[in-house]
């Protein structure tokens, strides 16, 4: 069997890290890459070890912005995929995506002290908002996705209004 080059290793490593932040199992990263499940479970392992002398050798804040930034691409492109999904199930499967990164990122944000414990309620058992998302019907999980999409159009517009601003932490709040 012929080796393969460090460059086309490295592509695919890039794409395995793409799918892997995107929650595809390594089952369906071998079958869409062409490979044996076994490289890609080796390409994980190598990267968590990469990512790991990364983060010993870098600064801690960074490693925390640039996380917090990869779950809220990971929140963007479910929501994204929920909107094109074709059936209420993959609507469902995606809304759970998005609102898990956004749990993960808030229960990150708590555990390294940038935002106050009360915003713990969020983390644990799915709850966000107020509302389990474990246990929550379509038409709830669709209320919430509403409202932390109007959050998140608030925060992109760079919201300048005193009423929006109102509006956007009441949303938060809720």
């Amino acid at each position: 069997m012929p080796r393969v080059s460090r460059e086309v290793i490295e592509e695919r490593r890039e794409r395995v890290w793409e799918m892997l932040m995107r929650g595809v199992s390594q089952k369906e990263m071998a079958q869409a890459l062409g490979v044996h499940k076994n490289t890609i479970v080796n390409d994980v392992a190598e990267l968590r070890k990469q990512h790991r002398e990364a983060v010993r050798d870098s600064d801690v804040h960074d490693e925390i912005g640039d996380t917090a930034a990869k779950f809220n691409d990971i929140f963007r492109y479910a929501m994204m995929e929920y909107t094109t999904a074709e059936n209420e199930r993959s609507k469902a499967t995606f809304l759970e995506k998005a609102m898990t990164a956004l749990s993960k990122k808030v229960a990150l944000l708590v555990e390294t002290g940038i935002l106050p414990k009360a915003a713990q309620e969020i983390t644990g058992n799915m709850v966000i908002k107020g509302v389990d998302v474990t246990k929550a019907s379509l038409e709830e999980l669709k209320t919430l996705r509403d409202q932390m999409l109007a959050q998140q159009e608030a925060a992109a517009a760079g919201v300048t209004s005193t009423k929006k601003r109102d509006r956007a932490q009441e949303l938060l709040l809720n």
